[in-house]
């Protein structure tokens, strides 16, 4: 599925932020947004996801309103079913069969599967996201984005607190992935070695470059 967003001027908040926004995304396309701070990068890729909201997973920056909710609940929270079975197991047993029936078991061996691209064990699921690494939060908002299987995945600064070795593993997840990309960064290392195109916003404009 190809994705588009135009708008002519792009408005924030009563102002004018872009005079001319023209975005044409490709299925598969890993596309890198840059742009002075300030010039509304956030804002459109919040704006895309509200256009596309039944094909787009924008993944959360900040954290700390889950802080209290385990890792492995947050992202089961895609599936609300399964989750409230699943805390309904803790204390009837007979709700078992209710979960196999959701195939709750085989949605968190996936989840496990995919946590361990990251860097991510079981261990550090079963906690609480208070009490993990700023950059063990990020990779979980992304694992919850690769979870969701939406056709486009949006995420706002993905390198933010991710060690070297966090870094590297996703920038092989990404290279890898067959998802459709677009997200924001100021990592210039991390957009050379991920990006197939980048998307500069200025005040006047967007224009769309192979890279």
């Amino acid at each position: 599925m190809s994705f588009y967003f135009v708008q002519k001027p792009f408005e924030k908040y009563g102002k004018t932020l872009i005079e001319h926004v023209n975005i044409t995304v490709e299925p598969g396309e890993h596309i890198a947004i840059v742009g002075d701070n300030g010039v509304g990068k956030t804002s459109l890729l919040n704006e895309i996801f509200k256009k596309y909201e039944d094909n787009a997973y924008l993944m959360k920056q900040d954290m700390t309103i889950y802080h209290d909710i385990i890792a492995m609940d947050y992202i089961m929270s895609l599936y609300p079913e399964c989750l409230t079975i699943k805390k309904a197991m803790q204390y009837n047993y007979e709700h078992i069969a209710d979960y196999i029936a959701l195939n709750g078991y085989e949605i968190e061996q996936r989840i496990l599967t995919k946590a361990k691209q990251f860097n991510l064990t079981e261990h550090d699921l079963d906690q609480p996201i208070g009490l993990l690494s700023g950059g063990q939060q990020t990779k979980v908002a992304l694992l919850r984005a690769v979870i969701s299987d939406k056709e486009l995945i949006l995420l706002d600064e993905p390198t933010n607190h991710l060690d070297q070795a966090m870094l590297a593993d996703l920038v092989q997840y990404m290279n890898k992935s067959n998802h459709t990309l677009i997200y924001v960064t100021h990592h210039r290392g991390f957009m050379n070695e991920t990006a197939s195109h980048i998307i500069e916003i200025t005040n006047q404009y967007t224009r769309k470059f192979i890279g």
